[in-house]
């Protein structure tokens, strides 16, 4: 646990990054307008570009770029650093000492029931499939329910990093990406909501989404019965557990198949394991229908998720968007402090779906697709409920689609595999793991001097690319934006927790 002396020392730094928030409050709210109704302007600003530089060969320069990534940067090795970091982010708030809050009083007398009446008093809950996998999980662990919630925010972290390093590595078949993607998946709004909030079922369910956009990568790519199977059979699971994360995971299949059949792609092969994956998802709800009918229980838990399924239908109007904008105290509450306040996020994850419209493809079509449904949720759902939306966007792959694509559009995301300094050789992985190691321990022992590791890290760069080739300097100039803007990123999540 942290020490008072230790706590008052962050204070000065968290006051710090605090007092930013509130200075670029406007700007966060002018960025984050323009990212939730990215659907309906950047598919023309897209188009008009690609079509205004057909004559320059810009385009290939870049996907050149991005065909050479895997050459460029990171290797397996960085996602332990990753994951660390997420540790980090995870247990923050425990090693401070802050009771379990949000909904994890909820949970915790659900599952101390259960520890007496056995698993068969889930039924009698709204998430029965949730209470029986947590009571599951603690007995075999043989923990206590209080612990065992305390310490699930960790692996539910540390969960989420890895599942979004191999579904971007999946996807892409690019490891600087994926290795960048679970950096920011870390410190992202997914955890610091998920921990502030205690929204289990909404974070456990969204790993599982996200493992299942893996598997039906897979199977589309390897067109393997298997896969599909697995990925129907995770449909079911994720229904259990989370029923708005199970709509909002069908809505974007939906999508994805009808986007990939009107763009008439030469191979329709995709568009019909789609169908086929999609069909298999939406049946999979027949099982928890016929329970319902056989079980008061599962019953009462079906019709409270139907009625609020239609409260939130017939309340959606593109109106909700204005109303959202004209609440100021709803807008400061999201936008002024906290997980949400984070406008250099939503700059780069604009930029990261400029970077995809123009990349194509089905793999590309997947993120946008995800990220499209919400936006137009964002656009259209009444404004309490919209939380849920952003929630969902993939703001952290996004951004890392950005960042990238801004360090090869301005020259700079280029080099070799190591760098030469002097006679020692380095691998260029080995900077940005070593420099975050001691960024997070400056930060953890030497609080006040925290923003030191900012210049320090911008002087070490420079000490190192002194006596540098061109392309070799332009390797340590790419691993020092990035490394600032994760520790950036990590500063302003362990924040956000407090």
């Amino acid at each position: 646990m942290l020490g008072p002396t230790q706590t008052a020392e962050s204070s000065s730094v968290f006051r710090f990054v605090e007092g930013a928030w509130i200075r670029l409050y406007p700007y966060t709210l002018l960025v984050f307008a323009m990212l939730a109704t990215h659907v309906l302007w950047l598919p023309i600003l897209a188009r008009v570009k690609t079509e205004g530089t057909r004559i320059r060969p810009e385009q290939p320069v870049i996907s050149k770029a991005c065909e050479t990534r895997r050459k460029l940067f990171g290797r397996k090795s960085l996602l332990i650093p990753a994951v660390a970091t997420g540790v980090v982010t995870g247990s923050y708030r425990l090693l401070a000492g802050y009771p379990l809050t949000g909904d994890a009083h909820y949970y915790l007398s659900v599952l101390e029931q259960m520890s007496g009446s056995g698993i068969q008093s889930a039924l009698s809950t709204d998430r029965p499939t949730l209470f029986a996998v947590l009571h599951l999980l603690r007995t075999c662990l043989s923990v206590e329910p209080e612990p065992f919630l305390k310490y699930s925010p960790v692996i539910l972290t540390s969960i989420f990093v890895a599942s979004t390093y191999l579904f971007i590595n999946s996807c892409f078949k690019d490891e600087r990406l994926a290795i960048l993607g679970a950096f920011l998946a870390s410190t992202s709004p997914h955890i610091t909501i998920g921990i502030r909030y205690f929204t289990i079922a909404n974070w456990l369910a969204t790993i599982l989404m996200i493992l299942l956009f893996t598997v039906i990568l897979r199977s589309v790519e390897q067109k393997s019965r298997a896969w599909a199977v697995s990925a129907i059979a995770l449909s079911w699971l994720i229904l259990g557990i989370h029923f708005p994360t199970w709509m909002f995971m069908i809505l974007v299949l939906g999508a994805l198949t009808l986007v990939s059949y009107l763009k008439k792609d030469p191979s329709q092969s995709e568009v019909s394991s789609l169908a086929r994956i999609g069909i298999g998802c939406l049946l999979s709800s027949l099982p928890t229908l016929v329970l319902g009918l056989g079980i008061p229980e599962v019953s009462a838990v079906l019709q409270y998720a139907w009625s609020r399924t239609i409260s939130s239908l017939t309340s959606v109007t593109p109106l909700n968007i204005i109303r959202f904008f004209q609440d100021e105290i709803l807008l400061s509450s999201y936008f002024s402090y906290g997980s949400y306040a984070v406008p250099l996020t939503y700059a780069l994850a604009l930029l990261g779906l400029y970077r995809l419209y123009h990349v194509g493809g089905f793999r590309a079509r997947l993120i946008l697709c995800w990220a499209g449904i919400s936006s137009l949720g964002i656009l259209m759902i009444p404004k309490f409920e919209q939380w849920r939306l952003l929630y969902m966007m993939p703001l952290h792959i996004l951004s890392a689609h950005g960042l990238l694509y801004f360090l090869a559009s301005v020259g700079i995301l280029k080099g070799p595999r190591t760098i030469f300094v002097g006679r020692r050789v380095w691998g260029h992985e080995t900077i940005p793991a070593a420099s975050l190691i001691a960024a997070g321990a400056i930060l953890f022992l030497l609080a006040p001097f925290s923003l030191v590791a900012i210049p320090a890290s911008a002087l070490v760069g420079y000490c190192l690319a002194y006596d540098a080739s061109s392309r070799e300097a332009y390797k340590i100039v790419a691993t020092e934006i990035v490394l600032l803007y994760i520790f950036a990123t990590t500063i302003a999540a362990l924040c956000s927790l407090r």
